[in-house]
């Protein structure tokens, strides 16, 4: 109980979309309190109860300091499975989407609550509540549609020229014909199939800065580019009445 371990030395690190003040009303601790008091365990899980944290740490610094250090989501699309899914880089949903959250971010049409848990499915479990972190058995298994999803929208997060994580506007999944990526600023639907997704977007690239040169005008706007087949890549010109749209 002495006065000299009550917390006056409270750093927090960490913290992009959450507040400093947020984090530690998140973890109920307050300038003041006895560090030997505090139960750091409680404190760490009350801080990834909270939907934005996927990690977090917390230890003393005697004889008067607290430490805490988090790690948050970072959206990598909404899911659309009649609820709206926020997913992040590893493809774990951490919460169900609100109006609060990043307005510019893909979307994702045509999955189903089956293809994000194939193994829970099976014994016939349901999605967890959204407050709930997804477990190991429920992150799909490599090879499948969703991982196909996960792949396209991460290597587009790397940077490439013609496609990345704000360039994506939406992805619809079609278990037939494989994915179709549509682009945000020129709303071009590109059929990307289930695979090859590397030797795709480089492709893409080369098409989108063969178009940029201008040298045939009835293709500055495409409304599809057909890619399944790398030998035989299709181009649909935009109708002229669509182009106000975008």
């Amino acid at each position: 109980q002495c006065a000299v371990f009550e917390a006056e030395k409270i750093s927090v690190t960490g913290g992009e979309r959450l507040t400093e003040a947020e984090i530690l009303a998140q973890a109920r601790i307050d300038t003041g309190m006895n560090i030997l008091g505090l139960n750091l365990s409680m404190a760490r899980k009350r801080l990834l109860a909270h939907p934005w944290i996927a990690a977090a740490e917390i230890r003393r610094e005697i004889p008067d300091g607290l430490a805490i250090r988090i790690r948050e989501h970072h959206p990598l699309a909404v899911i659309d499975l009649g609820r709206k899914f926020l997913i992040d880089e590893s493809g774990a949903i951490f919460k169900e989407r609100d109006a609060q959250d990043p307005p510019n971010i893909p979307w994702v049409h045509g999955l189903r609550f089956s293809d994000l848990q194939p193994a829970a499915a099976k014994r016939g479990k349901t999605l967890r509540p959204s407050s709930q972190k997804i477990s190991s058995e429920e992150i799909p298994a490599k090879g499948s549609i969703y991982d196909a999803v996960i792949r396209a929208l991460s290597l587009g997060l790397r940077g490439d020229r013609s496609i990345s994580k704000p360039a994506i506007h939406k992805i619809l999944v079609d278990r037939e014909l494989g994915l179709t990526l549509v682009t945000a600023q020129r709303r071009t639907a590109i059929k990307l199939g289930f695979d090859d997704f590397p030797l795709k977007y480089k492709m893409l690239q080369d098409i989108f800065e063969f178009l940029e040169q201008g040298r045939f005008p009835g293709l500055s706007d495409v409304a599809t580019i057909d890619l399944k087949n790398l030998n035989r890549v299709v181009l649909n010109p935009m109708a002229a009445g669509n182009k106000a749209d975008g």
